[in-house]
Parts: C-alpha cells; sequence; structure tokens
C-alpha cells in the first residue's frame, strides 16, 4: 500500500486454510533528489522526476520498487556492484522500497532534473567586429 496522508482500508477474501496477516506501519522517509544508507528502507519522493541512477557498492541483494497510486514496479533486482538507471511512470508521489540486509553494501539514489524544469542557460550574443 501507498504510505498517503490519510488512513485506507485493507481487504482480504476468505481462503480454504488457516493464515496470519501482520500489518505493520515502516519508518517512511521524505527524500530530496538523492538519497544514501545502508540497509532496507522506505524512501518517499514528492516532485517531477521520473527517472533516476540507483546504485549500491559491495556485497549483498540490492532491490529496488517504485509504488505509485495503483503501480509497482521493480526497478532495480540485482546483486554485488550494482549501477542501474530506471525510470517510473508519472506521479505527484513515489515511494521507493529498497531490500540491502543480506550484504556489506552501502546504495545510493540520484534522482534525474525533469526537463523544464530548470531555465536554459542563458547564451550571450557575440559581439560583431569590423
Amino acid at each position: 500500500m501507498l504510505p498517503g496522508d490519510e488512513d485506507g482500508l485493507l481487504w482480504f477474501g476468505a481462503s480454504l486454510t488457516d493464515w496470519t496477516a501482520t500489518v505493520t506501519n515502516p519508518e517512511v522517509v521524505p527524500m530530496g533528489e538523492t538519497a544514501t544508507g545502508q540497509g532496507n528502507a522506505v524512501l518517499m519522493y514528492e516532485g517531477e522526476a521520473l527517472s533516476g541512477r540507483f546504485r549500491h557498492t559491495g556485497t549483498g541483494l540490492f532491490l529496488v520498487a517504485a509504488v505509485t497510486v495503483g503501480d509497482w514496479q521493480s526497478l532495480v533486482n540485482d546483486v554485488d556492484d550494482v549501477d542501474v538507471r530506471a525510470s517510473w511512470p508519472p506521479s505527484d508521489r513515489v515511494v521507493f522500497q529498497i531490500e540491502s540486509d543480506t550484504g556489506d553494501g552501502t546504495w545510493s539514489i540520484e534522482l534525474d532534473t525533469p526537463a523544464g524544469s530548470t531555465p536554459p542557460a542563458s547564451t550571450p550574443a557575440p559581439t560583431p567586429t569590423q
């Protein structure tokens, strides 16, 4: 489920066997254009970026999923040293679920600045010579 500003409902259907479900509220950390860390994390980005670079240095599993309203997408599923570019569907809010707890690696995320979000640098007009 996508962490939101309001409470939600989670529905379970009938089952032929006994089962249990545990629902927890993970710590969701707001992120800007970059984030770094070790181990598992849940990061929430609110902005216009639609792609980024996901890196992992060291050993162990590195999984990253992007969760948006109505969508879940695996962005990275690799081990050890990883350097992957990935994108996700447009959304005002995306939650990155990071799983990286099987080794000694560190990870980083660098989101791309969307086209058109910063004005282009002006180029001075050439000075005429005579």
